[in-house]
């Protein structure tokens, strides 16, 4: 992704002192830093709408049996973004990621790119993980509630 440049740090010649501009005056003294290497919160935040607005069928059916604190009261949002990502599903109080895997990840090298994105949210963000399969959801999604009340109780 790149960041648009009305978003990047410094646009327009001010510089950024959280969601106001000011005179480069007005901050310390002293160089710019670079910007961001990651997409910012606020570049991924329209996608993440755009995501909730036409989910896969696999997520519609889970999600209308998470919302509504449904699952042992916990609170879920859906295309929640999560640092540098968009999780499909996040139980913020109890820092658990839940995400629905469709058949593109049976690819090794999706395998690959999963693994690495998960953990660097374990390590940076502290939560944990549920992976369900787009096939079990539509099939059972009672056992796949099943799969996240265990490890909401953990």
């Amino acid at each position: 992704l790149t960041i648009p440049p009305e978003l990047a740090y410094g646009a327009r010649g001010g510089v950024e002192c959280g969601r106001r501009r000011a005179s480069r005056s007005a901050c310390a003294p002293g160089p710019a830093p670079p910007p961001p290497a990651a997409p910012s919160l606020f570049s991924l935040v329209p996608f993440a709408r755009a995501m909730r607005k036409e989910p896969t069928r696999s997520e519609a059916i889970l999600w209308a049996q998470l919302r509504g604190r449904k699952v042992v009261g916990a609170r879920f949002r859906r295309q929640a973004v999560l640092g540098r990502f968009i999780v499909d599903f996040y139980a913020p109080c109890e820092r658990l990621v839940v995400e629905v895997d469709g058949a593109v990840h049976l690819r090794i090298e999706q395998q690959r790119r999963d693994a690495l994105r998960q953990s660097e949210l374990e390590r940076e963000h502290g939560v944990r993980f549920v992976r369900v399969s787009a096939e079990l959801v539509e099939r059972d999604v009672v056992a796949a509630i099943a799969r996240v009340r265990a490890a909401l109780v953990r």
